[in-house]
């Protein structure tokens, strides 16, 4: 029996009453990657599970020691460094790439220790990053600890010239919270979001400096470093057009997966309502 990640089945449930909600202010959104673990991981290759998409031509893999069980997949930056996913942009064939396509990267993330405590960089004092959303090497969501004590969130994008950054809000630890980038090409413009509320956008007027071509999820995946210490329940990347609309747009909803306990007495209370009718 195959196995949908709690995010995948509240993406299911939600589907339908989404569909229903009005849509005049929103995108048109296209899938382009869409994976919730729920596939197999062979050395750094992964294999899609039901309802995954992958427009790059199967690109989308691991590194270092990133693994998946029970459609949840492991970042172990505390222990490997150069663990994480990623897949490369330009196989998805856009014209224009991904600096002059409006795009939404978006994850949903659990850290295992707070961002205070995640583990420094591979090149000891003065890289004490994380990133947990990469876009071809200069445009990032990360924690940066280079000159903070504590760390900081942080997102922006370099230039080529300059880099506009912007601090955002911690996401607690132990628990999912919903990560996502979101370029517009038309302004040059780069918004963060947390649980879907935004956290501020930056702008040069000038599109990101492309340095490589991976995109990805939990580490840094230009130089394959700089990995969190947690994990991912699900990540996506979309193309977009038109006005983005975070109450809608989202690919992913992250929401903390009831217990056991809690979905038994959620199933006895439902059947004891069915056995009086």
């Amino acid at each position: 029996m195959i196995r949908l990640s709690y995010c995948h089945q509240l993406m299911l449930t939600l589907s339908a009453a989404l569909a229903l909600a009005s849509s005049a202010s929103a995108a048109a959104v296209t899938q382009q990657v869409l994976v919730n673990f729920d596939g197999s991981l062979a050395g750094t290759t992964y294999t899609l599970g039901a309802g995954e998409i992958d427009n790059t031509g199967g690109t989308f893999g691991s590194n270092g020691s990133a693994s998946i069980s029970g459609g949840v997949a492991d970042i172990p930056g505390n222990v490997d460094l150069t663990s994480g996913f990623y897949f490369d942009g330009p196989s998805l064939g856009l014209a224009g790439g991904l600096t002059g396509n409006s795009w939404i990267t978006e994850a949903c993330m659990l850290l295992d220790v707070p961002v205070a405590s995640q583990p420094d960089g591979p090149g000891g004092e003065g890289d004490d990053y994380n990133h947990f959303l990469d876009i071809q090497g200069d445009t990032f969501y990360r924690f940066n600890g280079d000159g903070n004590n504590p760390k900081i969130t942080q997102f922006g994008y370099w230039d080529g010239a300059s880099e506009p950054t912007m601090i955002t809000s911690d996401p607690s630890a132990n628990q999912y919270h919903h990560v996502a980038l979101v370029w517009t090409a038309g302004t040059n413009s780069l918004e963060a979001f947390v649980d879907g509320a935004s956290q501020g956008s930056v702008s040069t007027g000038s599109p990101f400096d492309v340095s490589s071509r991976n995109v990805g999820y939990g580490f840094f995946s230009r130089f394959l470093n700089r990995a969190i210490d947690g994990h991912l329940d699900a990540v996506a990347f979309s193309t977009y057009t038109g006005t983005f609309d975070p109450a809608s747009d989202f690919q992913l909803a992250c929401v903390p997966e009831p217990s056991s306990l809690a979905l038994l007495t959620i199933a006895l209370a439902l059947l004891g309502w069915f056995t009086k009718k």
